[in-house]
């Protein structure tokens, strides 16, 4: 007999940190944001405006005590 499904299991593993970070659009210019449920396939940014759908971001990420940030780039896919 197979088991159900469990409707909180997902295809990557997410992280579930909040984290402050910098959205930078070309179109859209540089926003404060909160970026929390990372995985390898995407996370939640949570901002005072959502950016539309498709469009093209660079998320950066600070490293207490790293000389560099962390920077990935992304695609606006869901707007809520």
């Amino acid at each position: 007999m197979s088991q159900p499904l469990d409707p909180e299991r997902r295809a990557s593993l997410r992280f579930d940190k909040v984290f402050t970070v910098l959205i930078e659009s070309s179109d859209y210019g540089e926003m404060s944001a909160v970026a929390r449920n990372i995985s390898r396939t995407g996370m939640l940014v949570e901002m005072p405006a959502p950016l539309p759908l498709g469009s093209m971001l660079f998320v950066h990420f600070h490293v207490p005590g790293a000389p560099e940030h962390i920077v990935a780039v992304g695609e606006v896919i869901v707007v809520d």
